[in-house]
């Protein structure tokens, strides 16, 4: 699998055992994008999909890079 944010950290915190204390990693910021940049659709058929898209996901703003798989802000009976 490919992390979907890469945050850079100045030192990591361990436990007795030499493994991560997870809680005292930093929460990823999920404006950040991996790195892509929100772009409008290019064309009429993008156009169309990006409404279909946030009619049924009920989002407020979505790019044609947009992963919309990993956003929180999805109601949940979308994906049971």
């Amino acid at each position: 699998m490919i992390p979907t944010y890469f945050i850079q950290i100045n030192e990591v915190h361990l436990n007795a055992n030499g493994k991560i204390i997870r809680t005292g990693l930093p929460e990823p910021d999920n404006n950040s994008g991996a790195g892509s940049e929100f772009l409008l659709p290019t064309n009429d058929l993008q156009a169309k999909l990006v409404e279909i898209l946030l009619t049924v996901l009920q989002v407020e703003k979505i790019g044609i890079n947009s992963n919309f798989l990993n956003w929180e802000q999805i109601p949940y009976p979308l994906f049971p």
